[in-house]
């Protein structure tokens, strides 16, 4: 099942997983099934637990929790995308001035996670990025059952979303291009 992630590793690749990984057909299926305002909820849902982790480690990056609040005002219409774009690079930027490899991941995957509001498919960048996190964190071995469960997560917040998204989602206001 990680034959595919045994490879990347002894390649040295940054990122881990993608779309392609054999861990992940599921997972992605089941994300395939929710609809663009249900898999920005679940992004955002996501990328809160993400900055809250990271922000107690670096309580003066304001580019973590910054990001976050662009996204979200983006994502219902009250700020246009370069502004929110420019809080997502600068994301990215700050990732590439860490040091500590699974901050760096975790990091991107905050900044892949708020892109969602642009492409759907950004969010799956939260899973590549954090999955690759948990390998780093268990040294690169036995981090198969520590995925799993990350996965298992997934696929249970993305039922939430699924089965509630357009509830909660009618009860905010959204941006237009995000509603046609």
């Amino acid at each position: 099942m990680f034959d595919d992630v045994a490879i990347k590793i002894k390649k040295k690749n940054q990122i881990l997983f993608n779309f392609d990984s054999e861990s992940l057909q599921e997972l992605i299926h089941d994300f395939q099934a929710l609809n663009r305002i249900e898999a920005i909820l679940w992004a955002f849902d996501e990328v809160e637990l993400l900055v809250e982790r990271l922000q107690k480690k670096y309580p003066d990056y304001n580019e973590i929790t910054e990001v976050l609040k662009l996204a979200r005002l983006w994502a219902h219409g009250e700020i246009k995308m370069p502004e929110a774009k420019r809080g997502i690079l600068s994301c990215h930027a700050l990732a590439k001035k860490m040091n500590d490899k699974i901050d760096i991941a975790l990091v991107h995957a905050i900044g892949q996670g708020c892109s969602t509001v642009h492409v759907k498919d950004h969010a799956m960048g939260i899973v590549f990025y954090t999955l690759t996190a948990i390998v780093i964190e268990k040294q690169y071995d036995s981090y198969s059952s520590a995925v799993l469960n990350q996965i298992d997560a997934y696929k249970r917040r993305m039922s939430y979303w699924c089965e509630n998204g357009t509830i909660i989602s009618g009860s905010e206001k959204w941006a237009p291009f995000l509603t046609r």
